[in-house]
């Protein structure tokens, strides 16, 4: 069945061991190494929803290794780790950096690469939130939530007007409190607040910062509140983000697989595959073909 392996390299990342399997051979790994995820999917018998994830791969089929330390391609490096510190405190883990991205719906999969039928291998844990379709555009692209800039240079830059008026303000306070405005004794309000505006402009700016940071934070702390561990089958019919914790994950392209593992555990379900049962599959489904599979080291 194995006609040929080798090693070669992919974007001088990734050492790959090329193999060809057969849908048999494919299947019985499945239900030899990925029985975790299989149970999660058949508590109360197969409702057709599988995990999926868009990829950029060419292969029919893969094992792929979750990164442990993933970086981010949207998402600011620091809000990213300042997620990361958040689910672990609440959680235990770190799903932003050491997850697969999933999700139960072929649409969203398909915004990310190649949709494929993601199987992990092993223990797995996961963990979504059922009122957050993708963590990036819901709340740090003001998609749900209302994020405000944190950044003083920012703040500054949206709101020109704004700022400039605040500072004014503040600045005839100040001078005020200080100075009862005689012109024979006072100094003129404004050289006094040309001299002054770009101190009382940085205090502004920082002060509002930091309402804003708290405002955010106390968004994030809601958002990371509702996640959820647990139901993997809610999470799949929502079409939601989902992070997956494992070692290696088993990837099949959907468009070529989804019938085939679809008819096996509906038929099936956790079963593992005999000699009989396959011959039975053959003859429900006839799938005469051989894939090369990859492996990532």
């Amino acid at each position: 069945m194995r006609l040929k392996q080798y090693i070669i390299n992919e974007e001088k990342t990734y050492s790959f061991e090329e193999k060809t399997y057969s849908f048999e051979e494919i299947i019985t790994l499945i239900m030899d190494k990925c029985q975790p995820v299989i149970k999660e999917l058949l508590p109360f018998g197969y409702n057709d929803n599988f995990l999926m994830s868009g990829r950029k791969h060419k292969n029919e089929v893969f094992i792929g290794k979750v990164r442990k330390n993933r970086k981010p391609t949207d998402t600011p490096l620091e809000i990213h780790n300042l997620f990361d510190s958040m689910f672990k405190k609440r959680y235990g883990w770190k799903p932003r950096s050491n997850a697969i991205f999933c999700t139960g719906s072929i649409d969203q999969a398909k915004d990310y690469g190649q949709p494929y039928l993601i199987f992990p291998m092993g223990k797995i844990k996961y963990i979504y939130n059922p009122n957050i379709k993708d963590l990036f555009s819901d709340v740090l692209d003001n998609g749900i939530y209302s994020i405000e800039p944190d950044d003083p240079d920012v703040i500054e830059d949206i709101n020109v007007s704004m700022v400039d008026d605040m500072v004014r303000e503040i600045g005839e306070e100040l001078y005020y409190n200080k100075y009862e405005g005689d012109p024979d004794t006072d100094p003129d309000i404004e050289d006094w607040m040309d001299d002054h505006y770009d101190e009382i402009k940085d205090d502004v700016l920082n002060k509002m910062a930091e309402e804003n940071k708290e405002h955010n934070l106390e968004i994030y702390d809601e958002v990371i509140s509702g996640y959820k561990t647990n139901n993997l089958k809610r999470a799949l019919g929502l079409g939601i983000e989902i992070m997956v914790g494992c070692k290696e994950y088993m990837a099949l392209d959907f468009y070529l697989y989804y019938d085939l593992i679809e008819y096996y555990l509906h038929t099936y379900g956790d079963k593992k595959p005999t000699r009989k049962i396959l011959e039975e599959v053959d003859e429900a489904i006839y799938y005469d073909r051989k894939v090369k599979f990859w492996k990532d080291n």
